[in-house]
């Protein structure tokens, strides 16, 4: 059927959850599982390449991975692992939001869901990504989630990624899609990336300070001053 915004896709009461966010916690949580919960906790997706969980065992690193790229966070501190929803793939323009509260999982419509629609959500705990460029989401998510995004916003043009184009003052060069050339929406000139090395490059040190920013205020933390 279809679904209204703010309605409620679907509920989950949580494979297992934690108190706090440090590994031990998810450690604990994981072996605690019955045998039964263990081995549908055993199907979620995990990557034991992560660079953080070198000096890990084999066990360890499955579990923290899959705790790292599946579970959704909740008070202060908590963790809920939750098996269907941590299913629905990712997507930079979401048509459903996670809340967890009062121990359960809920999927609720952010847009006007058609039956047959697929369910996308937003991975980042950065809400503030959302507006950034695709370069920079891209980025986020490939280190976070380990995944280059494919979706529709990711391989269409740039909305949130412009450059001054020479033609006016008020005019700018959009990206008409990854790999593709600069447009301008004043002129309509067609620029190639080879041709606007400087403006990149100085792009490219802005994203990484705006990313070094989101990633301190994510955890908690006042951004250093990037001079």
């Amino acid at each position: 059927r279809d679904f209204e915004v703010g309605e409620t896709i679907f509920e989950e009461v949580p494979l297992c959850t934690t108190t706090s966010c440090d590994g031990d916690a998810a450690m604990e949580a994981t072996r605690a599982l019955a045998a039964d919960k263990r081995e549908l906790f055993d199907t979620m997706h995990f990557d034991t390449s992560m660079a953080a969980l070198a000096d890990r065992t084999d066990e360890e690193r499955r579990i923290l991975s899959a705790w790292d790229l599946n579970a959704y966070s909740f008070g202060d501190e908590g963790r809920a692992m939750l098996m269907w929803i941590a299913r629905i793939p990712h997507g930079c323009i979401p048509n459903c939001c996670i809340v967890v509260q009062d121990g359960r999982g809920k999927v609720v419509a952010a847009t006007k869901i058609c039956e047959g629609d697929v369910l996308m959500s937003w991975y980042p705990e950065q809400e503030l990504l959302f507006w950034a460029s695709t370069e920079a989401r891209r980025l986020v998510l490939s280190k976070e989630r380990r995944f280059t995004c494919g979706c529709q916003r990711c391989e269409g043009p740039d909305v949130c990624r412009e450059l001054p184009c020479g033609c006016s003052a008020d005019a700018y060069l959009r990206i008409a899609g990854p790999d593709k050339s600069w447009v301008c929406g004043s002129c309509k000139v067609e620029v190639s990336s080879s041709d606007l090395k400087r403006q990149l490059k100085r792009e490219k040190k802005l994203t990484k300070t705006m990313l070094t920013v989101l990633e301190a205020l994510s955890d908690g933390e006042m951004p250093a001053d990037p001079g």
